[in-house]
């Protein structure tokens, strides 16, 4: 793996984007997991795929641009990131985190290490370590649409409307996502790797394009308390994200990732 290329990035350090458009965004939400799993629009037994294909396009997606259309012209969904590139070397199950020097070490992140599998894979794996002779480059998103949405769906339960908050809360739920996915997708383009990326917006959620999105807290072990390590690198109290005491983000509206940039990177379980 050491003698995979390392792309430049266009900065290192941090920066925030603030003129995101929420139509850019929209394009990248996963309608299988919006209708299916956020709303709870599922096949009925008996109906087969054509039927619920059918009602899908004819029912659910007029239900959908209606949301979409609510919460931009209401400014209910406000998309904002903070991402950087950072210098990087991996010593064990260790991430060394750099300063601009490429030198002088900043933070450490210590991952998992697969116990289960022959592979006993770690996301250190996937950068190069103190005795290459070379530094990587890790970068680092998160990214946030405000607690608008969540006080508007909140106050839609308290009026006793449960099904304007379900639809409300699973487009908030999924438009962060979806924001993550279009974050990940421009440092994609900015490290010039994005040329694996599959035409079709459908495949990238299935991880096709080169590196990983590993999320802090998800499968691959990345812990919630290392996100005061990322406060340091991101700053994303300038986007108005807060850090709880129980490492959980504010707005509720909000997720952070490490981004891989290794060919070989993929999504994986650790326990």
């Amino acid at each position: 793996m050491n003698q995979t290329p390392i792309p430049a990035p266009p900065f290192y350090g941090s920066k925030v984007v603030t003129d995101i458009s929420l139509e850019q965004v929209y394009n990248y939400i996963n309608p299988v997991v919006l209708f299916r799993v956020q709303w709870k629009y599922r096949r009925q037994p008996g109906m087969s795929q054509h039927e619920y294909d059918r009602f899908i396009e004819r029912e659910i997606v007029p239900i959908y641009q209606h949301y979409r259309m609510l919460c931009a012209d209401n400014a209910w969904l406000r998309p904002l990131v903070v991402y950087g590139y950072f210098h990087a070397q991996s010593d064990g199950d260790d991430l060394i985190i750099y300063h601009d020097d490429a030198q002088t070490e900043w933070v450490r992140f210590t991952f998992p290490r697969q116990t289960h599998t022959e592979e006993r894979r770690c996301i250190t794996d996937y950068f190069v370590g103190l005795d290459s002779g070379r530094t990587d480059v890790v970068a680092f998103q998160l990214v946030t649409v405000g607690d608008t949405i969540t006080e508007v769906a909140q106050a839609s339960l308290e009026a006793g409307n449960e099904g304007r908050y379900l639809h409300l809360r699973g487009l908030g739920v999924e438009t962060t996502e979806a924001l993550a996915e279009y974050a990940h997708r421009q440092i994609r383009l900015e490290l010039d790797i994005a040329e694996a990326d599959s035409p079709y917006v459908l495949d990238l959620f299935h991880g096709s394009y080169q590196g990983a999105r590993f999320s802090f807290g998800d499968a691959a072990g990345p812990n919630s308390a290392d996100l005061t390590k990322l406060w340091q690198l991101l700053e994303p109290e300038r986007i108005g994200v807060e850090l709880s005491e129980g490492f959980q983000l504010a707005p509720e509206e909000s997720t952070a990732a490490i981004i891989v940039h290794h060919p070989e990177a993929r999504l994986f379980n650790v326990k």
